[in-house]
């Protein structure tokens, strides 16, 4: 530490969504609905920066229009039901989330790691901004701001909770023995002390370094097939897991950048930063979602949906975002030179140039997607939708808010179930005289459909379910409570809420990746109809298939909070399973005979 800087080692407030991001969200108050931008002065230069700041404001007055920016932020809470404003100074953090008890002469040496990175993020921030102002709706990043951006919203997808490690300590997580390794050679004492390591790990480490060092582990596997094995099974405690971690996020999404429409805004949550949408039959998630701003959200999608016509090679795909169209950077490569190489050695040319220094100042020509008001509200939807039950959320303007929330009520994505958590909310923003804008015309709910009044049929299950959560309905196990939910939530082709949508991708994502573990059945093997399971499973064989459909959400949505209230999430997991049982009866009875499952 260098002599006479003295280390601040008190209480700090450290956010885990930055201020400068915060400060988008700030509640703006206008004169009138215009609002014009008055240039500096060229007198400014010769006047203090108080006296600059005095003479604009006067001057923005007089044109009839200012706008008015306060330091606090509209925050929703939503196990209070309050809304208030809060400073941005305490809004989105906690004391000392980042102190390092272990690093006893500066404590507070994350955060402090944490700003400059930041300081460099702000500014790529600001430019995604200015892009979004000009008319030609490009923006141009440099490959050296590009690894920066990626590094950030990577951090921001981790930084604010440790639980999201929790999928990797479980007993039938395929990363416990990584995570027993780990914790022994750093002396780690608990979960917290293991998430500030990993984090300080990434935050050490520049983007291209966690890329070639994850590359070379994966190779060393035997490539990328033999690691997707590993990673559902058992992962070898000796390998660099976190770098191959970071790596399969790199190199398996690409970015893009989209704009909300007029007269809308995306809403920002506790929890909207690198939030998974969208999945496919093999449990792969299709998008990570960012918002930056009431203006900006930045879109990670898997590279396997790079160009429209991978959309259609699945017929299961489940998400609501994956039609908007969204297409990788243009490059323009500085130094490379692809022509000189052999299509024998390009591959492992460019693998070696895209990692070195050289390739810093290649140039990335972003698209700026323009979406539509029901794509903007789809967006908003799965934030909302993930918010916790103990979180926030934020917007700027209440009227947008307003209208948000009344399409997400009426939505596909919502259900009836949840439909309190924002019922406090909602009567609140209707109550407001306020001079904030309000939308003349109600957002068209997402994907184009018309807002539509609960069926008879929706009414039966949502009163179906609740009497099963209620306890209302009395079932002799969990298997016969399953087993009536599931064929109440999967046989009418009519339900079309979230909970029946979500029970049966699951069952099939999991019928999927079962057999694909299976040996193949004996030659004379012949699939049989009538064949029925037992009408009392045991328990001990039903919670091995209830297991095997956590772990398999637990890949697809990170382990961490798949839904707000634990019972429904355990009632969907134990109905899946169910679907489960009753594919291996139908297609693959020599399994389920074998484990005496079968009348």
């Amino acid at each position: 530490m260098p002599s006479g800087r003295r280390q601040v080692q008190g209480d700090q407030y450290h956010h885990f969504i930055p201020q400068f991001l915060l400060r988008r969200f700030r509640i703006i108050t206008y004169t009138n609905r215009s609002c014009i931008f008055v240039p500096r002065p060229k007198s400014d230069k010769s006047t203090s920066l108080l006296k600059a700041k005095q003479k604009r404001r006067i001057t923005a007055t007089k044109e009839g229009s200012i706008p008015v920016k306060s330091q606090t932020i509209l925050y929703y809470d939503l196990s209070t039901g309050i809304l208030e404003t809060r400073s941005l100074s305490r809004a989105y953090g906690e004391t000392n989330l980042y102190r390092d008890l272990r690093n006893v002469s500066n404590l507070n040496h994350i955060e402090e790691k944490f700003s400059r990175i930041e300081c460099q993020a702000s500014l790529i921030v600001n430019h995604l901004h200015g892009a979004i102002a000009s008319s030609g709706k490009v923006c141009y990043l440099s490959r050296h701001d590009h690894r920066i951006f990626r590094k950030f919203l990577f951090l921001m997808q981790h930084r604010g909770d440790y639980r999201w490690l929790t999928c990797w300590k479980e007993d039938h997580s395929p990363l416990r023995d990584w995570v027993a390794k780990r914790k022994l050679e750093k002396g780690l004492q608990d979960d917290i002390e293991l998430w500030k390591d990993c984090i300080l790990y990434y935050i050490d480490k520049p983007h291209q370094q966690l890329v070639a060092e994850g590359d070379k582990t994966v190779k060393q596997l035997g490539g990328r097939e033999k690691m997707e094995i590993m990673k559902r099974t058992r992962v070898d405690p000796c390998i660099n897991w976190l770098a191959v971690y970071y790596t399969t996020i790199a190199i398996d999404y690409f970015m893009g950048i989209w704009e909300s429409a007029e007269g809308t805004e995306f809403v920002l949550g506790h929890n909207s930063f690198g939030k998974p949408e969208g999945f496919t039959p093999d449990g792969d998630r299709i998008h990570l979602i960012y918002v930056l701003s009431p203006r900006l959200v930045v879109i990670l999608r898997s590279t396997s949906f790079a160009f429209p016509d991978q959309h259609t090679k699945l017929s299961s795909i489940h998400g609501t975002l994956i039609n908007i169209p969204m297409k990788p950077a243009a490059v323009r490569f500085s130094s490379f030179i692809p022509s000189i190489y052999s299509p024998e050695g390009l591959l492992e040319a460019f693998e070696k140039y895209r990692l070195s220094d050289a390739a810093s100042e290649d140039m990335y020509t972003f698209t700026i997607t323009k979406l539509t008001k029901s794509q903007t509200q789809a967006v908003n939807e799965v934030v909302l939708y993930n918010v916790r039950d103990t979180g926030s959320a934020t917007f700027s303007f209440s009227g947008f808010m307003l209208d948000t929330l009344r399409a997400y009520i009426v939505s596909d994505y919502h259900y009836s179930l949840d439909s309190n958590r924002y019922d406090t909310l909602l009567r609140k923003l209707s109550s407001l005289d306020t001079k904030y804008p309000v939308l003349a015309q109600p957002i068209p709910v997402a994907g184009g459909s018309k807002v539509y009044e609960e069926s008879a049929t929706e009414q039966i299950f949502r009163l179906t379910t609740k009497a099963i959560l209620n306890g209302e309905w009395k079932f002799p196990s969990l298997y016969k409570r399953a087993f009536q939910f599931y064929h109440t939530a999967a046989d009418n082709p009519l339900l079309r809420n979230p909970v029946s949508k979500e029970i049966c991708n699951l069952t099939s994502t999991c019928i999927v990746r079962f057999t694909t573990s299976l040996r193949p059945p004996p030659l004379s093997f012949r699939p049989r109809t009538g064949v029925r399971l037992l009408d009392s499973i045991p328990y001990w064989e039903f919670n091995f298939f209830v297991n095997f459909v956590r772990r398999t959400q637990d890949d697809i949505n990170f382990g961490i909070s798949k839904r707000r209230n634990d019972d429904m999430n355990d009632l969907v997991v134990d109905s899946c399973a169910v679907g489960l049982l009753e594919w291996l009866a139908k297609h693959r009875s020599d399994v389920l005979h074998a484990r005496g499952l079968l009348v």
